[in-house]
């Protein structure tokens, strides 16, 4: 059995984030495939025919590259050229190969790729839905992008034969805009290196590092340029906090700015916690844990969320944990393992926060073990498992 999928990243960044092995289980689940091809717009012609292990790439980048161009038109006008070229090569792929099934990860214009191939191949299509448009229309000042975005997700959940909703609210929702048929099967997340304890050796080197040694620690993980993780409403509630209640707490913040680091360094300083604050950047996926094990609370109050990893990685390192009242982050938390906050409302958020600041250690403890059952139900086994035994459906049709 072979596979075809569409590559939302490059592999070049993702080998960058992850082990082969990650990236291998995550479009290969239990090995199930004799051979998975990747079509990405995104690499370069080198990686061509390039195999990592059941892995075979197919790149379609360096005649005609997907950059950004001053005219969102010009850029408009790449993309769908090279989406162009991408259905004729699939083609290919399909035709020259025993390809068994089409896999979209991506719902917009990458996932139009795989649809339209599925389409003229026949081949079964499996499409994965990540996010929530409907709350995503609440923070876009760009309604056309949101409509033209929005149809593509439509039409191609509507052609899939069968979609993922990687949450529990996101199968529901798939279900409101047209898919026929819609399985529940959350995002693979290898929970053992968070259950595992670090030395205190590794932890207080790490807090040196960052400059926040006696310090206790808030930590937030995400892509945090993005407005929909609202990290500036997370930094004017800790801002707002008694001083004598701050002073002993860093609000640690991990992940990518987007370009927008010096931004938000302003924004800091502007609210005058330049001291309290600390933006450690991208981290290699393989130290992450450390972070987690380093804190104290985890602080996510996200406008909207498909299924978060960050959150889910909080589960098994114990964290008690702040988010929002969005559907999605509620699968994962409740009174027993954190609080719940209306993320738009800066003194909820504030008030939050200090709650889980003001835990004894018995609640702590409480909440720790909460947290940890709770991640039971998320391990990358059970998920890999449910997405091989819905593709073995498929293929026995």
């Amino acid at each position: 059995m072979e596979l075809l999928a569409t590559l939302s990243d490059p592999i070049r960044t993702l080998l960058k984030r992850y082990s082969f092995k990650e990236i291998e289980e995550f479009y290969n689940p239990n090995m199930m495939f004799d051979a998975v091809h990747l079509l990405s717009l995104f690499d370069s012609e080198s990686y061509e025919n390039e195999e990592l292990g059941s892995l075979v790439i197919h790149p379609l980048e360096s005649k005609y590259p997907v950059r950004k161009a001053k005219n969102r038109f010009l850029t408009a006008a790449r993309m769908l050229r090279n989406i162009s070229r991408g259905i004729m090569k699939g083609i290919k792929i399909v035709e020259g190969h025993n390809i068994d099934i089409i896999r979209n990860k991506n719902v917009h214009e990458i996932g139009l790729m795989g649809t339209l191939i599925s389409k003229e191949t026949q081949k079964p299509l499996v499409q994965s839905i990540h996010g929530d448009f409907d709350t995503e229309l609440l923070l876009t000042k760009n309604f056309f992008v949101y409509y033209y975005k929005h149809l593509l997700e439509i039409y191609n959940m509507k052609n899939a034969t069968k979609v993922i909703g990687i949450s529990r609210y996101l199968v529901e929702y798939a279900k409101r805009h047209g898919a026929k048929s819609v399985s529940y099967i959350p995002n693979p997340v290898d929970i053992s290196p968070f259950l595992e304890k670090q030395s205190r050796h590794v932890l207080a080197q790490t807090k040196e590092k960052l400059g926040i040694a006696g310090k206790r620690v808030l930590l937030n993980v995400s892509r945090y340029s993005s407005k929909e993780k609202n990290v500036k409403r997370l930094l004017i509630a800790f801002s707002k906090l008694p001083e004598k209640l701050r002073k002993d707490w860093v609000l640690l913040i991990v992940g990518d700015g987007g370009g927008m680091e010096v931004e938000y360094r302003n924004f800091v300083a502007k609210l005058k916690i330049d001291n309290d604050v600390r933006f450690a950047g991208v981290i290699p996926h393989r130290r992450i844990p450390i972070f987690y094990q380093l804190a104290d609370i985890f602080v996510f109050p996200s406008l909207t969320e498909g299924c978060p990893f960050a959150l889910i990685e909080a589960l098994p390192a114990g964290l008690p944990i702040l988010t929002s009242t969005h559907p999605v982050p509620m699968e994962y938390v409740d009174e027993t393992n954190g609080v719940i906050v209306n993320p738009y409302d800066i003194g909820e958020i504030r008030k939050g926060i200090e709650f889980l600041m003001g835990l004894s250690e018995k609640e702590r403890a409480n909440m720790e073990n909460a947290s940890r059952r709770k991640a039971m139900e998320y391990d990358r086994k059970i998920a890999f498992e449910k997405e091989a035994n819905l593709y073995s459906t498929l293929v026995r049709r």
